[in-house]
C-alpha cells in the first residue's frame, strides 16, 4: 500500500508509505478532498491539461513527472501521486474518516466518562 491512513477524534491523516508527505483534514472535507480527486482522475486522457484544478481548500495540481499533488489551501499539507494511485488515494481518505469516527466513538465526546454520555438531568 502507496498510503496509510491515520485519525483521531478531530483529524484525518493521509501518509504516503515513505512518510515523506502528509496532509491533514477535518472528517467534514472528506468528500471534498475525493470528489477533486475523482475529476482529477477523469481528466487523466485529456490532451492538454490546465495547471491545477480547486475545490476549496483542496487544490489537486498536474505536475509534469506524471505525478499530481493534493493539497490544502492553506498549506497544511500535500500528498503526491501517480495517475494510477488516484483511486487508491480516495479509499485511504475514506479510511482515514473511518478511523476517525471510531476514535470519537471509543473515546465519547467531551464530557464523558468512559464513552458514555453522563446527562445533568439523570437520564
Amino acid at each position: 500500500m502507496v498510503f496509510t491512513p491515520d485519525g483521531d477524534q478531530r483529524n484525518c491523516r493521509v501518509i504516503r508509505e515513505d512518510a515523506s508527505e502528509v496532509i491533514q483534514f477535518a472528517p467534514a472535507e472528506a468528500d471534498k478532498a475525493s470528489e477533486i480527486l475523482g475529476i482529477a482522475l477523469g481528466m487523466e486522457s485529456l490532451p492538454v491539461l490546465q495547471g491545477h484544478i480547486t475545490n476549496s481548500p483542496f487544490v489537486v495540481r498536474f505536475l509534469e513527472t506524471g505525478f499530481c499533488r493534493l493539497e490544502r489551501e492553506d498549506g497544511d499539507g500535500s500528498i503526491s501521486f501517480l495517475w494510477e494511485e488516484g483511486d487508491q488515494l480516495i479509499i485511504t481518505l475514506k479510511l482515514a474518516v473511518g478511523m476517525s469516527i471510531n476514535e470519537r466513538t471509543l473515546s465519547g465526546p467531551a464530557g464523558s466518562a468512559n464513552g458514555i454520555q453522563q446527562f445533568s438531568d439523570g437520564f
